[in-house]
């Protein structure tokens, strides 16, 4: 053997495996399917659960409001009742238009991706037609009215167990987070974590709120809009520019883009011009007045992080994973804010510290 030959086999390591580590080696994978299978079972629950923590963090402060004149268990049924009879009533109202929106698309829009794929090499070589059955296929399934009737039995005993969960974590949630404040030892750091936290807390309802009245105010004059300009389904094409405008900068664009294809499909390019300019006009305020004002008060998130992660909860839970991910991202973006500039209000403060809590 020669001297190369001797420096190879003496540099060569040998690892021998025992019987007790290639055991725990299968143990461990077997725990790990065992725990992926237990986390997947019960993902519906925790995100019904972490809903209503949401939803609980965000009416908290109107049951404290009406919580000053009356007693603080009839405020919670009375806040949670007067939302549970509001929700129900404009979904009842707006139930049958959504459907009646989403069929008539179903018919019309179709036919107008067909009539520009004839006029244009553009949408021929984009397959509009294709993309449109595929878009009008997704809303029948989440909004049309075979799919509202399928849900209609689940939908109603979920939201009973929900609400009682509210109530719940609406009583004993500032005992739940003094609690929490409690495992922190040292006085000065859980002062510290209270103030972050309510800080964090107070902009990010404050950011929501602001956002769900965007929503809600673009959809009815976009819809106001649509249905002046007599586009078919003008309520659920209101609904995308204004559902979308939650993604700063440039949702309400991106939303308008079905209507300005059946206003091209159904009337010409003219129509489909008035509606292209004026969501650019709708979205051009939200740039310059509305966004600059919230993020002064609240936290200003950016719109690429908003798209990724309301994608990732579509793809795993739909719409409602996709509007829940958005709101825990926001959360997510004021607790780093406030980690900088903490600005939570005495009373606030006192109320979370261990002791304090009613």
């Amino acid at each position: 053997m020669g001297p190369d030959a001797a420096d190879r086999e003496a540099a060569t390591t040998r690892v021998n495996v025992g019987f007790g580590t290639a055991l725990a080696v299968v143990a461990a994978a077997g725990v790990a399917v065992v725990l992926a299978g237990l986390v997947n079972a019960a993902s519906r629950p925790l995100g019904w659960a972490l809903a209503c923590a949401v939803v609980a963090a965000l009416v908290s402060p109107i049951v404290d409001l009406l919580g000053r004149h009356v007693p603080r268990a009839l405020a919670m049924v009375a806040v949670l009742l007067g939302l549970a009879l509001l929700f129900g009533a404009v979904w009842g109202g707006l139930a049958a238009t959504v459907a009646d929106n989403v069929e008539a698309l179903s018919d019309d829009a179709p036919a107008a991706a067909a009539s520009l794929e004839g006029d244009h090499q553009v949408a021929r070589d984009f397959r509009l037609k294709e993309r449109v059955d595929g878009f009008v296929e997704e809303m029948e399934s989440q909004a049309g009215a075979s799919a509202q009737l399928r849900r209609t039995p689940a939908t109603l005993s979920t939201y009973l167990v929900t609400g009682i969960l509210v109530l719940f974590l609406i009583g004993y949630g500032p005992k739940l987070v003094a609690g929490a404040l409690r495992q922190v030892a040292d006085e000065e750091r859980q002062r510290r974590v209270a103030e972050v936290g309510a800080a964090a807390v107070q902009r990010w309802r404050r950011y929501v709120w602001a956002t769900a009245a965007q929503v809600i105010t673009v959809t009815l004059v976009a819809w106001g809009a649509f249905y002046a300009l007599d586009l078919p389904g003008p309520f659920v094409l209101g609904l995308l520019v204004g559902a979308l405008s939650a993604i700063p900068m440039f949702g309400m664009l991106v939303g308008a883009v079905p209507a300005i294809l059946v206003a091209a499909g159904f009337d010409g390019l003219g129509t489909a011009a008035v509606v292209a300019g004026f969501v650019l006009v709708l979205q051009i305020l939200e740039i310059t007045v509305v966004h600059p004002r919230v993020d002064a008060r609240t936290v200003e998130v950016g719109a690429a992080v908003f798209v990724v992660v309301a994608l990732l909860g579509y793809e795993l839970y739909g719409i409602g994973g996709a509007v829940y991910a958005g709101v825990l991202t926001v959360l997510v973006l004021a607790v780093l804010d406030a980690l900088e500039q903490p600005d939570a209000q005495p009373d606030e403060v006192a109320a979370t510290l261990p002791g304090r809590a009613e």
